[in-house]
């Protein structure tokens, strides 16, 4: 799908062969319309807005701070950023999704439901923590460099 996008309105709407002002109008458009086939809601539109905004920030911004961020800061933000799309494209009513991000961000005494399940998924948290960085890798690739005789 991502492929008729491209071919059949990114390239014939410029693409990026044109000026500044037009190539973000043309990722709008392609973003918005993407949103707009999953589905004729709010939240589809919304969502791919969402990804319009963080191809265009990152077209400006990244090349100028992501090569200073270490690895694991951005892993988060690409987490971060799937994340919340997922629950723009998931919540069909707007209230809803912004109550449960503020929710997200705003740090206040942990519920006795996060506790339980901080308590009960602890060992699994950690796990998944190592095994979604490259610490795993390092361990093996130290002990099989070692020869035992």
């Amino acid at each position: 799908m991502s492929q008729w996008f491209r071919d059949y309105l990114y390239i014939p709407l410029g693409g990026n062969r044109v000026g500044q002002v037009k190539w973000l109008r043309n990722v709008l458009i392609v973003w918005f319309l993407t949103g707009l086939w999953h589905g004729a809601s709010v939240n589809f539109i919304l969502w791919g807005l969402y990804f319009g905004m963080f191809l265009i920030a990152e077209t400006y911004i990244s090349p100028h701070v992501s090569h200073k961020l270490p690895v694991i800061l951005k892993r988060m933000y690409t987490l971060g950023v799937v994340l919340i799309s997922w629950l723009i494209f998931s919540f069909t009513d707007i209230n809803e999704l912004v109550d449960y991000i503020t929710g997200l961000v705003i740090f206040e005494a942990p519920p006795t439901a996060l506790l339980y399940y901080l308590r009960e998924y602890a060992v699994l948290l950690v796990v998944a923590i190592i095994g979604s960085t490259n610490v795993y890798k390092r361990i093996i690739m130290k002990n099989t460099s070692r020869t035992v005789w």
